[in-house]
């Protein structure tokens, strides 16, 4: 997005150089997480690619590279059609928008797209100009993570004000991002790992997910205390998330398409 002041030169990089920035961005978390970017770790998907991976929520998964070869919709046989044609039936999504084709894999297709205030995923299956759609979804944003260890739901924290720096108490308050019917963590709640330096601590949080024989309702999730004895007083290290991009999908298209 162009900012205010400044020449688009500036705000708006050419391709290779805002994919090179995403890219270290994405290869330093996983770095920093050690295993993050194998098969079945943090960033793996679990299913034979080794390749770093990077997830929205609990409902997007693709690999990091994806970033660097997004196209319009319009660019792919038979995607902006099948767009079309979904509209039509269900009345969204809006094929007047701009789409890009996030990720083609194993006969399935991630379009997306994104405005000011919302992002849209479209799935489609197919292939060869042949596409249908399976599904949409549609959210305020899509901040990008590295994916929760297998097995575990996204849970998000912040640092509860209480936290004093003088002791090696860390307090965090955190919320299960999936649908549980507002359902409490409770005992689901895992501290997959803490990793200190002597300028950061890095936290990945993860819930056990709930049984899957239940159609849970999203009336929003409660706020969880959670407490981690660090092995020195925190001081003044900075307290981040191990599975934050400071990426976000929304920003990345509105960029392209404003090119």
């Amino acid at each position: 997005m162009r900012g205010e002041g400044g020449s688009d030169a500036a705000s708006n990089p050419p391709p290779n150089i805002a994919a090179m920035a995403r890219r270290l961005m994405i290869l330093f978390a996983c770095m920093l997480l050690g295993s993050a970017c194998g098969d079945g770790g943090v960033g793996g998907a679990g299913n034979g690619d080794d390749r770093p991976m990077l997830a929205c929520g609990d409902w997007l998964t693709f690999p990091a590279d994806a970033l660097e070869s997004i196209i319009p919709a319009s660019d792919v046989p038979g995607l902006a059609d099948a767009i079309e044609r979904y509209s039509q039936v269900t009345g969204w999504p809006d094929a007047s928008s701009p789409w890009f084709l996030l990720h083609e894999s194993g006969g399935g297709a991630d379009v997306v797209r994104a405005t000011a205030s919302t992002f849209s995923l479209f799935r489609l299956e197919g292939g060869d100009g042949e596409w249908r759609g399976v599904g949409a979804l549609g959210t305020r944003d899509c901040p990008l993570q590295l994916p929760t260890p297998d097995g575990l739901g996204l849970v998000e924290w912040s640092v509860n004000d209480e936290t004093d720096p003088s002791t090696a108490t860390l307090l965090l308050d955190a919320t299960e991002r999936g649908c549980t019917g507002g359902t409490p963590m409770g005992d689901r709640l895992v501290v997959h790992e803490v990793i200190e330096t002597p300028a950061t601590v890095v936290v990945v949080l993860g819930a056990r997910p709930l049984p899957d024989d239940v159609d849970y309702t999203c009336p929003g999730n409660p706020a969880e205390r959670v407490a981690i004895t660090l092995g020195a007083p925190l001081g003044d290290r900075t307290v981040a998330d191990g599975l934050a991009t400071d990426l976000d999908l929304g920003e990345i298209l509105l960029d392209l398409a404003d090119r």
